[in-house]
């Protein structure tokens, strides 16, 4: 479910290199989550670590966007700011409930849908 795959490949190795990490660490989440030792909090530094990396991420993609000109660069902007509104909406008070896990799983149900479809529906366009 949260692998990245070939067919995410935009032809830009610092973006293509970025898009892995995120996957990456949305794994690292999921397994985090799943295991006996500490899941929810090893969970949540992780969520933080992936909340400072997209943000590092859509900063390159956004300037890369701007170097070339790409007319996609407004949309792209108003798709990263809802998503990063998104993750931002879950603290570590929202996951500390008995449902903490359900919580977690759904939002990372969430970013890798999300990130999916953004790198083949948005993300694509900009190596063309």
């Amino acid at each position: 479910m949260f692998t990245f795959t070939n067919d995410c490949l935009i032809g830009i190795s610092e973006i293509d290199e970025e898009h892995k990490k995120l996957f990456e660490l949305i794994t690292k989440i999921d397994t985090a989550v799943k295991s006996n030792d500490d899941p929810i909090s090893n969970a949540m530094l992780l969520i933080n670590e992936l909340k400072q990396y997209t943000v590092t991420h859509f900063a390159h993609e956004e300037a890369y966007m701007e170097r070339i000109n790409d007319p996609e660069l407004k949309r792209q902007k108003k798709e990263h700011a809802a998503f990063i509104e998104k993750i931002n909406s879950y603290s570590y008070a929202d996951v500390t409930s008995a449902s903490a896990k359900t919580i977690i799983v759904e939002l990372l149900e969430y970013l890798s849908k999300w990130l999916m479809g953004h790198i083949l529906g948005s993300d694509i366009l900009i190596g063309q």
